[in-house]
């Protein structure tokens, strides 16, 4: 038997099974890899033992395992490293100029020289995730190049987009590449939507979903909710299911970071709203990372520098994308490979400086087994301390 378009990537919770063309991933510890790499090694579904029936069955179900010639030979086990998911800001440009951006933007696009040695390094490193991002990313000539070499590359294809600029030809592109996922920035009906970022931003945006959509991508919309359209958030969510066909929808807050700064007082969130939204279950905050377990001997659980990274167009590694807000990087890919960057930076950077005995305030707090301190990095750029309470997410558990 054999498994279609399926890694198994280590991690510090021990293993998970990823299927590359999809946002799949079902976490697997040794004993289930070994019962996989078993059944795998049988010709027949008549052959295989309880427990590995029990794995057949649920993967076959999603058609992830078929019969045919392979083996265990064929499993993909990527166990170099921990980097699971490598962000690239492929473009530190913007067609738009939404008020409420927190992104540094340079305005550079990557260059094909900094693209080559960020998946060389993913691909060393074992990662199962690229994530397109920006500013906008089709800006960037290099767009179709990058989309077509990360899955060469083996890696499982994630795109965050405006989507004013897509198109069929594009999309087609992405549906024929095997993306699994397409992320798009939409965040209301018209009128709010335009008025966050611009006139006819709206139409572009939804034609470029449509095409998506078409082409049989799996399309999920994020939507930045304010105090001007929280009210119609369900009302959009159900338009986007059932009249635009994509797959999810989340809302997030206005991060009150760069533009979104000076922008807080007027597409913030009452205290209230923000509330009711997230006890609906409506509201999601990426920078918080559920723990399964209890809290480590030491570090902080957070993926950032170990599990993800982010690099700038200009080549800058970044633990995740909010330090690049805070302009400390990790290293520079003109200078060193990836993998020594990982491996070497977190021992001598702020990743490593992050410790849950010294969230001292948060761990007093009845919501800590909730939001678990929040975000470090948004704790330092809001309150001045990596060890302070994070206000973002003080606003939404408190």
């Amino acid at each position: 038997m054999r498994l279609k378009d399926c890694v198994v990537k280590r991690s510090r919770e021990g293993y998970w099974l990823h299927h590359l063309k999809s946002s799949y991933k079902v976490r697997m510890n040794q004993e289930a890899l070994e019962t996989l790499k078993a059944l795998l090694a049988r010709e027949r579904v008549e052959d295989l033992t309880g427990q590995e029936k029990l794995i057949h069955d649920k993967l076959s179900a999603r058609g992830l395992v078929v019969s045919g010639p392979g083996g265990q030979e064929d499993l993909s086990v990527r166990d170099a490293g921990l980097l699971s998911t490598l962000e690239l800001e492929l473009s530190g440009a913007c067609n738009l100029s939404c008020g409420h951006c927190f992104a540094e933007l340079s305005g550079r696009h990557m260059s094909a020289g900094v693209l080559e040695a960020a998946l060389e390094g993913g691909r060393s490193l074992g990662a199962v995730s690229v994530v397109f991002n920006g500013g906008e990313p089709l800006l960037n000539p290099l767009f179709s190049r990058a989309v077509r070499d990360a899955r060469s590359a083996g890696m499982r294809v994630v795109v965050m987009t405006n989507a004013t600029l897509m198109d069929p030809g594009i999309a087609g592109l992405l549906a024929q590449a095997g993306t699994a996922k397409v992320v798009v920035s939409l965040d209301s009906f018209e009128k709010h939507h335009d008025g966050l970022r611009g006139a006819g931003a709206f139409a572009a945006a939804v034609a470029g979903v449509r095409a998506l959509v078409s082409q049989g991508l799996r399309v999920f919309v994020t939507s930045m909710v304010t105090r001007e359209n929280a009210s119609s958030a369900a009302d959009f969510a159900r338009f986007c299911r059932q009249d635009l066909g994509v797959s999810g929808v989340r809302f997030s807050a206005v991060m009150p970071i760069g533009r979104g700064e000076s922008a807080g007082g007027r597409f913030g969130l009452e205290d209230a709203a923000l509330k009711s939204l997230a006890k609906a279950g409506m509201l999601e905050d990426d920078s918080i990372r559920r723990s399964r377990g209890g809290l480590p001997a030491s570090g902080f659980d957070c993926a950032a520098g170990v599990e993800q990274c982010f690099v700038a167009a200009d080549g800058q590694v970044f633990a995740c994308h909010y330090f690049q807000n805070l302009r400390e990087p990790l290293g520079d890919l003109g200078q060193s490979s990836l993998a020594q960057i990982l491996r070497a930076g977190p021992e001598g950077s702020v990743v490593s400086r992050l410790d849950w005995a010294g969230l001292a305030a948060c761990r007093a707090c009845a919501a800590f087994s909730a939001c678990r301190g929040g975000c470090r990095v948004r704790a330092r750029m809001l309150a001045g301390s990596f060890n302070a309470p994070d206000p973002v997410a003080c606003r939404i558990h408190l």
